[in-house]
């Protein structure tokens, strides 16, 4: 695999597949780090091939990311400027869309607390996340709720 365009190395980052090429998106460099990315790449396996993305929303990592057809809705996890034990855990999604190579951000309203390290996935028509951790310190209990997130179609697309 080519290393040409990559995304820098990155752990609690997303993952989806389009159909045709894989996409990562967010996270940190280290499990310690406070140097975090709103980035990611695109990478097309026929053509070995990386594509840089837009730059995305708010940074975060451990968060979740689904493939819709036509779009990846990334959604929740957490972001710290400061101590690791005291992060923002988020409750915000933005989708992309790799045909403009653009985000849109959604509004959070109906959008279930904030969490990471919960799963996620996608239905056909909507994304449903579930479970998770919503406190950030050791012996922090998951969080047995979730959530449902059904986007609005673009024009033209399904």
């Amino acid at each position: 695999m080519t290393t040409v365009n990559a995304p820098r190395p990155r752990i609690g980052n997303s993952t989806v597949w389009t159909g045709s090429e894989m996409i990562i998106w967010g996270a940190t460099n280290s499990r310690t780090s406070n140097l975090w990315f709103v980035s990611g790449g695109r990478y097309d396996p026929i053509a070995d091939r990386w594509t840089r993305m837009s730059l995305g929303p708010s940074a975060r990592r451990f968060h979740t990311a689904v493939w819709t057809g036509t779009r990846m809705i990334v959604w929740g996890g957490y972001f710290s400027l400061g101590s690791q034990y005291a992060p923002d855990i988020l409750n915000t999604r933005a989708l992309y869309d790799p045909s403009t190579d653009s985000w849109t951000p959604t509004a959070t309203s109906g959008a279930p607390p904030g969490r990471y390290e919960h799963s996620a996935i996608w239905t056909g028509s909507e994304m449903i996340v579930w479970g998770g951790y919503a406190e950030y310190f050791i012996g922090s209990a998951l969080d047995g709720n979730g959530g449902r997130y059904n986007p609005p179609r673009t024009h033209g697309r399904r």
